[in-house]
């Protein structure tokens, strides 16, 4: 009996040795744990003007990088905790701390070799080359390139883009296709190579045109259209119709559609005639809690709360 409790001992003893030298080993580098695959949630916006963003949140484990052609412009933010990251440069490897909110810009045609030693999570949009030198009319437009680098517009748009993939919204199309427009404004006025500055349009709708809008969206407010889709109806490039719709109507188009549903919602609630859920499949919410929040949001209270009063 006393052998046998010697020998289980042992046993143990040894089995506990070969477990702190085999994480002694990985530790060092002499012995590598099987990679995890990354997880990635992609989304591309659809149609028109965004088939040439791909956006995507990525967790990846510790890793080395290397895309030697960058095939479209790239933007990567952090959203995870603070990381050190190392980019290669012509004979040495240079050194950069990304804090939350923190990002790079690599333009399309270069290289880019970077690695880092922590997991890390972060948003990469791709941009089809020449999107925004097309959109926004302009001649010879390349962006620069920016490393580690802080801009609070930049980590909003991320952020809005990563709650539209995870939850998905009403509008969303329209949504995600305003914020496309919004960020290719952004960063072709604040990070081009060139400084040239943006024409940015000037004055409103017509009122034929404001007519056509309103006569289109009551029609089809149940459908997921986008800013293209409005704008060729008056004959406008999607970034003219932006910034124009705001100026006639004083929100963005995506804002505009959302209160046009919120409206119609309230009118089918006092009717009585549907329940809270089917209102929201009438008005392409994606479920009852989406209309119950986007109500909320713009009317200040609950609709169970605006049938009572």
């Amino acid at each position: 009996m006393n052998f046998d409790r010697l020998h289980l001992t042992l046993l143990g003893m040894f089995a506990l040795c070969i477990y702190n030298i085999r994480n002694s080993l990985f530790l060092c580098g002499v012995m590598r744990r099987s990679p995890r695959k990354s997880v990635n949630l992609t989304m591309s916006i659809q149609g028109g003007i965004s088939e040439l963003f791909k956006i995507e949140v990525q967790c990846h484990c510790p890793k080395q990088l290397q895309q030697n052609n960058v095939t479209r412009d790239r933007l990567v933010i952090n959203i995870g905790e603070p990381k050190l990251i190392e980019i290669r440069r012509p004979g040495f490897w240079e050194q950069r701390k990304y804090n939350t909110g923190d990002f790079s810009i690599v333009p399309y045609g270069q290289e880019n070799i970077v690695r880092w030693f922590e997991p890390i999570k972060f948003i990469v949009v791709q941009i089809e080359p020449g999107f925004i030198q097309r959109f926004l009319q302009m001649k010879d437009f390349s962006l620069a390139e920016y490393r580690g680098i802080s801009d609070r517009i930049v980590y909003d748009f991320a952020m809005g883009m990563k709650q539209e993939m995870e939850q998905g919204q009403p509008a969303a199309e329209m949504y995600m296709q305003s914020l496309a427009i919004s960020l290719s404004v952004h960063l072709g006025t604040q990070y081009q190579a060139s400084g040239k500055p943006i024409y940015a349009p000037k004055g409103k709708l017509s009122s034929l045109q404001l007519k056509q809008l309103l006569e289109y969206c009551n029609v089809f407010l149940r459908e997921d259209f986008g800013v293209d889709d409005l704008a060729a109806l008056v004959h406008l490039s999607p970034f003219h119709f932006t910034r124009l719709f705001k100026n006639t109507v004083g929100v963005a188009p995506h804002q505009f559609i959302l209160r046009m549903k919120i409206e119609r919602a309230k009118q089918l609630m006092k009717k009585g005639e549907s329940t809270l859920s089917q209102v929201a499949y009438e008005l392409g919410f994606a479920d009852q809690a989406h209309l119950s929040n986007a109500f909320r949001k713009i009317v200040g209270i609950s609709p169970r709360q605006y049938l009572r009063l």
